[in-house]
C-alpha cells in the first residue's frame, strides 16, 4: 500500500476522522484522575512526605546541633542557641500549621442553588436558552452567565470545576495532588 492511501479496512480517512468531530468533542472532558484510582493516597502519602521533611529539618537543627550547645560551653553561646531554638520551633509549627490548615480546611464550594439571575424563572429560561449554539456569539465574553456541565450548576466568576473533589470551587487558584486552594 502506498503511503498516503486509506487502508481498506477503515471507513473514513484521517481527515474526515479528525474534522467530523465525533471522537475530539468528549476529549475536553475528560477526566484523567478518574482514571488514577490511587491519586487520593498518593496525596495523603505527600502530606505524610512533607511534614516528614518539616520534622526532620527540626530534629537535625534542634536536637541534633543547637540543643547540645546550650547544656555545653558559655553562657552567651548558651543563651544564642536556646535563642535559635525557640524560633526555628516556633517557625517549624506555624509551618506545619499552614500546611495543615491548606490541605485540610474545605475551600468553599457554590452554594447550592445560586444562580446569578433576579428569580429562579429566568434562571430556568436562560438554561434552556443555552442549549441553542448560536445564543451566545461569544462565549468568552466575561458578561455571559457561567454554567458547569459537570455539575449542572451555574457558577460565579473566577470559580472553576475541581475534579479531585468533584465539585464547582470558588476563587480556585490552584490544585494539586491534596487539594483545591482559593485565594
Amino acid at each position: 500500500m502506498a503511503i498516503g492511501q486509506a487502508s481498506p479496512h477503515s471507513s473514513s480517512s484521517p481527515e474526515q476522522r479528525r474534522t467530523d468531530g465525533s471522537m475530539w468533542k468528549y476529549i475536553k472532558y475528560l477526566n484523567v484522575f478518574v482514571f488514577c484510582k490511587c491519586l487520593k493516597l498518593l496525596g495523603n502519602i505527600m502530606v505524610l512526605m512533607v511534614l516528614g521533611i518539616v520534622g526532620f529539618t527540626w530534629y537535625a537543627v534542634v536536637p541534633g546541633y543547637y540543643g547540645p550547645l546550650m547544656l555545653v560551653g558559655p553562657a552567651g553561646r548558651a543563651f544564642g542557641s536556646t535563642i535559635v531554638v525557640v524560633v526555628f520551633s516556633m517557625l517549624a509549627i506555624m509551618l506545619s500549621w499552614c500546611y495543615l490548615a491548606t490541605v485540610l480546611v474545605d475551600p468553599g464550594r457554590v452554594p447550592p442553588g445560586w444562580h446569578p439571575f433576579p428569580d429562579d424563572a429566568v434562571a430556568a429560561r436562560e438554561l434552556e436558552l443555552m442549549q441553542y449554539a448560536d445564543y451566545y456569539i461569544d462565549r468568552r465574553d466575561p458578561r455571559r452567565p457561567r454554567f458547569c456541565k459537570r455539575c449542572s450548576a451555574w457558577k460565579p466568576e473566577r470559580s472553576h470545576h475541581c475534579s479531585m473533589s468533584g465539585q464547582c470551587v470558588l476563587k480556585m487558584v490552584r490544585r494539586s495532588f491534596t487539594s483545591c486552594t482559593q485565594r
